[in-house]
């Protein structure tokens, strides 16, 4: 979980465009734009799920879930960690709020541990 989290977190660029994708960048696209990009986006997770299941005990279609809940807590944690600076001038000053902003490497590594030792048990679901 830590590689796959990495992964995503030293890409910066990547994950604030994550933040945006369903609330700004899916509006106003054509349907042939937006099926090509749902296409291409369906079609990596299924990758990365193949390459996740080949070294975890997930199966692909687990791994696939995994992937795809990496990209979407990584844009939602991506803006919460980095906060504009009067949020961040707010955290500096008050240490009980400072508690309320994510580090973003080891909270999206503690959900994506907790998410895959969980998918197995709902195997037979």
């Amino acid at each position: 979980m830590t590689v796959l989290a990495e992964t995503v977190c030293d890409r910066p660029l990547f994950c604030d465009l994550l933040s945006h994708t369903s609330t700004s960048l899916e509006h106003n696209v054509s349907v042939p734009a937006a099926r090509a990009f749902k296409h291409a986006v369906h079609d990596r997770l299924a990758e990365m799920g193949v390459a996740i299941a080949a070294v975890t005990d997930l199966t692909e279609r687990e791994g696939g879930e995994l992937a795809a809940a990496a990209s979407g807590l990584a844009g939602m944690l991506y803006p919460a960690s980095n906060p504009p600076p009067a949020l961040a001038q707010v955290y500096a000053e008050d240490p009980e709020l400072a508690a309320s902003c994510p580090v973003l490497l080891p909270t999206l590594v503690r959900a994506l541990r907790a998410l895959a030792a969980g998918l197995p048990t709902l195997r037979d679901e």
